[in-house]
């Protein structure tokens, strides 16, 4: 038991109470402080100290410092007036009412704690949202950077092609005007030589004749002028055309000559044989296998170790009686529940589920001791619980008591089984104490107890 400090240096002002509890020594590190709107209290083994405070306080602007040797209280009167005394006079509130207006200013507390954890939820999903539109901004900001830019180069790139396209338009016009002068100057000349090239190639006894029947006349003394002046050797280009194209009909590869390449292997010299390397692979599958069977013979060892890796864990332990339980083996369950509680005592989920083994199997004695004892470390972790963390221990309260409603129920299952009847209606009387709302548990109560008066 801890041992209670009830001293206190308190004083106060018209807004704000003012208390230090000195550590007796304990190191600040080891003090473990609550508070709430209505009660102050200090864990620090051996020692404990709590206070009901007088008046409400406003826990958002109130705060402990730990220091010196000490826990000072820096509390914000909810209304500004004198308190007078930190705590109510003895006897001015009853045991039930102190303890209801702890279990309001712990409900208080608790809903402060969620209104406050869904506010700052509520601001960091906000800010997360802000944070991803500021950066849709800036890659928009980019983006429209980037495409401005490409777009000035675009500009500037058909402004080029068209400076371009003008230049050589010009240009063009430029160096067209002289030759059409040039081209009115040579047109007869030009006729007169392709003519002449013509006939010198080709068939021009029928040219000759359309231009006959066309009435066209053509002197020929002017076109003997003409050639004589051009001086065209028509001999001289036949033979060259001639000589292009036997070149071009002799330019086909000739098939490549065919031939034998001769090549020998080396002699194997020191190489080992075929044999030599048949006995070094028979060694190495000899010791492959070797490794193979000590590695089965350990695995198959393995299956029957209690203290494998599996069977080191509690809640493995647990399922696997859970699956028993499910296919009817309930000495098997039995015994998985064993095994985890050898691990862990304190598994209360394991006694209940190994006492529902024990009922089913009429071992009503072991259903009953281990359903006390499920109740026992049941509590046991709930007082742990509130100590450490009331809010927390708050919100675990209807699971517990659900806990401890099947457990009472199955003990009083077994003590009826035994002919106990006076304490399985006490167990049913428990469970609806702590589940006042099923109707099933006060049907099975009712029935019970006719069961007694009978």
């Amino acid at each position: 038991m801890p041992l209670v400090v009830k001293t206190e240096d308190f004083t106060e002002t018209a807004e704000r109470v003012f208390v230090s509890v000195p550590l007796n020594g304990v190191h600040s590190s080891k003090a473990d402080i609550y508070a709430n709107d209505s009660y102050i209290k200090i864990n620090f083994p051996p020692f404990f100290y709590e206070a009901d405070l007088l008046h409400q306080v406003d826990t958002e602007d109130s705060e402990a410092v730990v220091g010196d040797g000490c826990v000072k209280f820096n509390l914000r009167k909810v209304e500004d007036k004198l308190w007078g005394s930190l705590k109510p006079d003895d006897g001015e509130l009853s045991a039930e009412e102190m303890k209801t207006r702890r279990a309001d200013a712990f409900k208080r507390d608790h809903e402060r704690v969620e209104k406050q954890k869904k506010e700052k939820a509520i601001k960091k999903r906000e800010e997360h949202y802000r944070l991803i539109q500021e950066q849709l901004n800036v890659e928009r900001a980019e983006k429209a950077k980037f495409e401005h830019a490409r777009l000035e180069e675009q500009r500037a790139a058909e402004e080029g092609i068209q400076q371009w396209k003008d230049a050589m338009a010009s240009k063009k016009s430029i160096e067209a005007t002289p030759v059409r002068n040039a081209e009115r100057t040579v047109s007869s000349k030009a006729i007169s030589n392709v003519s002449k090239v013509d006939s010198a190639i080709f068939d021009t006894d029928k040219v000759e004749e359309e231009i006959n029947e066309s009435n066209t006349q053509i002197p020929v003394e002017a076109i003997e002028e003409e050639s004589d002046d051009d001086g065209i050797d028509m001999e001289a280009i036949k033979a060259k055309v001639r000589k292009e194209m036997d070149k071009l009909k002799g330019s086909k590869p000739q098939p490549r000559e065919t031939g034998t390449i001769n090549f020998t292997f080396t002699s194997r010299g020191l190489i080992p044989t075929s044999t030599a390397r048949e006995s070094e692979d028979v060694k190495w599958v000899h010791r492959i296998n070797q490794a193979y069977e000590k590695d089965a013979k350990s695995r198959r060892d393995n299956l029957f170790d209690p203290l494998s890796v599996d069977e080191k864990n509690p809640i493995f332990l647990k399922d696997k009686g859970n699956a028993f339980f499910k296919t009817g083996n309930y000495q098997g369950a039995i015994n998985a529940y064993t095994a985890a509680l050898d691990l862990d005592p304190q598994f209360s989920s394991c006694l209940s589920n190994r006492a529902v083994c024990h009922l089913k199997l009429g071992a009503y004695n072991e259903c009953i001791q281990d359903c006390t004892l499920a109740l026992s470390v049941t509590n046991q972790e709930h007082e742990i619980l509130s100590d450490r963390d009331p809010v927390a221990a708050m919100s675990a309260r209807p699971a517990h008591d659900a806990v401890q409603v099947k457990v009472f129920v199955r003990r009083a299952a077994a003590l009826n089984l035994l002919g106990r009847v006076i304490d399985a209606v006490k167990d049913y009387e428990k469970a609806i104490a702590l589940d006042p709302r099923n109707d099933e548990l006060k049907e099975d109560l009712a029935r019970l107890k006719e069961q007694g008066i009978e």
